[in-house]
């Protein structure tokens, strides 16, 4: 079998990738027809375009600077999989049973002995994680021959999916700012590229899209009851299946969030503000007793908080041993609060430019003095008016717990600043708005780089 670097762009590709287009258009027109606003519209048809250029981009680059890398053995998976069910089809009843490959899984020998130059398939689809993503790439491998650009496409669709959504729940609370709201969930570089492509990324940053929406129109706005459900159930099954600390987060952010959210019924303002730290305190503590009870599962009790610092060592200690060179951080503490602020810092300001040494840290670096910037600038301006803003509203609290939780971790546990921007995009889109709309709640203009950079005016209407 030759190198499948080679295999990223074929010939076929050049009628196979505007069908794909066509077809993907023609699911995003059907549901931008029904949104009455026409800018609304205009940003489901501009970020519908953007996703296919990045995604053309991402392909290129994957094929002529990374050589390949992770999303080249979840193609080559996807290669596995197709051979192993044309040679015998009465696998696929095992197909849909195959959670992990042991060595007594009929589907082993097909990984094992495939004959991939670059790697060994069969080490890297002893994650659970990783074959899932394979399995779920041979859908569309199916309806358009194997194309990686077609299957790139479709993955990058859905994460686009996961991104709508996202922009309509901060719409939903600040239809006043839609343009800001764009930038965070949809136009953000990093989330934009990372997400644009045949990686787990892709998908688990269109399900946490799609199970915020759900959370929002089933609990929240009671709309859409059935559907929203569904998602709710298929983005946690995935989630869970393929980033299961990620489902973690979002499970215990959301029951805090939904729990504040009952203060909105309470209209006497002293019981409101009695009740609002009722229900933020039973919020909490029952989100810290559901974070307990599935952490005892063996497959989540790395996250327990006993083990997790442990195991955020151990996960960064095997990226510095599978990666070796490239740009590489440390974080050397045993201390959680420490190891906690070292991640967040790590997550929304790293790299910084005297730690660049690759062209993907130097763009993360560039995106996050931007992030560092707009930050600073609010708290040099307002202060603990930041803070106040933030802590206004449940749905606030809700962004910032989630960013924060997950970016700590995250930071702290990832030894590589090219994994970092992948890893990291669930989170941007809350913390950026989240940011975005404290410059806004305070009547601050943003700096006039920002200004210029994203075509914003220079006065906001603040009502």
């Amino acid at each position: 079998m030759q190198f499948l670097v080679f295999d990223f762009l074929k010939p076929s590709d050049l009628w196979l990738a505007p069908i794909c287009i066509i077809v993907l258009y023609m699911i995003l027109h059907s549901r931008m027809i029904l949104q009455p606003d026409a800018e609304v519209r205009r940003i489901y048809r501009t970020g519908f375009w953007v996703k296919i250029l990045v995604t053309f981009i991402y392909v290129l680059a994957v094929k002529f600077v990374f050589k390949g890398g992770d999303t080249a053995l979840f193609y080559q998976g996807i290669l596995d999989f197709k051979n192993a069910l044309h040679a015998n089809p009465a696998l696929w009843k095992d197909f849909f049973t195959t959670l992990q490959l042991t060595p007594e899984n009929p589907f082993t020998p097909y990984f094992f002995y495939d004959d991939y130059a670059v790697d060994i398939t069969y080490n890297y689809m002893l994650s659970s994680g990783n074959l899932f993503a394979s399995r779920l790439g041979l859908i569309p491998a199916y309806l358009f021959n194997d194309s990686y650009l077609c299957i790139s496409l479709c993955f990058s669709f859905f994460a686009l999916g996961g991104s709508l959504r996202l922009f309509k729940t901060f719409n939903y609370y600040y239809p006043n700012i839609k343009a800001e709201a764009a930038i965070a969930a949809i136009f953000f570089p990093s989330v934009a590229f990372w997400s644009a492509g045949f990686l787990k990324d892709a998908i688990c940053f269109g399900c946490t899209g799609f199970f915020i929406y759900g959370v929002l129109n089933v609990f929240i706005r009671r709309r859409k009851i059935i559907f929203s459900v569904l998602w709710i159930i298929v983005s946690s099954y995935l989630i869970y299946s393929i980033k299961s600390y990620i489902f973690l987060v979002l499970l215990v952010s959301s029951i805090l969030w939904l729990f504040m959210e009952l203060n909105k019924t309470i209209t006497h303002p002293d019981l409101k503000k009695v009740f609002y730290g009722i229900s933020t305190i039973a919020g909490a503590y029952i989100a810290f007793k559901m974070y307990e009870k599935v952490t005892d599962s063996d497959v989540l009790k790395q996250y327990q908080l006993q083990n997790i610092v442990e195991f955020a060592d151990y996960q960064r200690q095997n990226f510095l041993n599978q990666q070796g060179g490239g740009s590489t951080y440390t974080v050397n503490t045993d201390n959680i609060f420490l190891w906690g602020l070292s991640g967040l810092a790590a997550s929304f300001f790293r790299p910084f430019p005297w730690e660049v040494t690759t062209i993907t840290a130097l763009l993360g670096a560039i995106e996050a003095m931007c992030v560092m910037a707009l930050t600073a600038y609010v708290l040099y301006k307002k202060k603990w008016g930041f803070f106040k803003t933030i802590f206004s509203e449940s749905v606030l609290i809700f962004f910032f717990v989630l960013s924060i939780i997950m970016a700590a971790g995250i930071g702290a546990s990832v030894a590589n600043f090219g994994a970092l921007s992948r890893y990291k995009i669930p989170i941007m889109p809350f913390y950026v708005f989240l940011i975005l709309v404290s410059y806004h709640k305070q009547h601050l203009n943003y700096p006039r780089w920002f200004r210029k950079i994203c075509g914003l005016p220079k006065h906001k209407d603040y009502t």
